[in-house]
């Protein structure tokens, strides 16, 4: 099964990518080929000739979902990519053995407990996406999910507003094999005890230097993408 990982050049300039290539290659069990889609690409290098292939496309200035979600479609055309793919952001590091063939659609709790703890942009995204779907879960956490080509052209195709992409991609398509997960996004201050019995955890554009310690430490050996 092929990976799709869309990319927004960050202050880190692919240092999160790097270390999730790296988490991939360590414990995934399953996957083939990594598709690395954005227009500005990381200034760090990786090695384009051993299956880390990139796709130029533009992101639209403002709106963050909606160039996500046509960075998707994008891929969906792409007859090099497998009609199920793993979609995976750049931030989502894989802590421990796991096969493509497990993978559940991880949420944590009803979308709509969200309101009244999130502004601007993540308001506006929850809003669209529950005035769609009022009772859906919420699947827009730091944890990759498996995607159906054909299902996510016709979630998305005629769609342009901001919306809670994997959380509409799966109330619209109905998916079953849900599971339950804590959502773990690392911002600053960390305990190695909280990534214990964890299956994945995502950093952010404030990741400091003991986190960074933390990553090298786990993942020491470069990836073969890695020049």
């Amino acid at each position: 099964m092929t990976i799709v990982i869309p990319y927004i050049d960050e202050v880190h300039r692919g240092l999160e990518l790097k270390y999730t290539l790296r988490s991939i290659e360590k414990y995934l069990i399953g996957w083939e080929k990594i598709f690395l889609i954005g227009y500005v690409l990381p200034a760090f290098r990786f090695n384009d000739d051993d299956g880390l292939i990139d796709i130029f496309h533009k992101d639209i200035p403002g709106r963050k979902e909606y160039s996500v979600y046509n960075k998707l479609l994008h891929a969906c055309y792409d007859k090099r990519i497998s009609e199920n793919f793993i979609y995976w952001n750049d931030d989502h590091i894989l802590l421990r053995h796991l096969s493509v063939s497990d993978f559940k659609y991880w949420h944590n709790g009803l979308l709509s407990l969200r309101l009244g703890s999130i502004f601007n942009r993540e308001l506006l995204k929850t809003q669209n996406t529950l005035a769609e779907f009022p009772n859906a879960l919420n699947f827009d956490i730091h944890a990759p999910m498996i995607v159906n080509k054909t299902s996510f052209i016709n979630t998305f195709k005629h769609r342009s507003v901001e919306l809670c992409l994997k959380t509409t991609y799966c109330a619209d398509n109905n998916v079953s094999k849900l599971e339950f997960m804590q959502d773990l996004k690392i911002k600053d201050k960390f305990s190695e005890i909280e990534l214990n019995d964890r299956l994945f955890f995502s950093t952010s554009d404030m990741i400091a230097q003991p986190l960074i310690n933390y990553l090298e430490t786990k993942f020491p050996n470069k990836s073969k993408f890695e020049l």
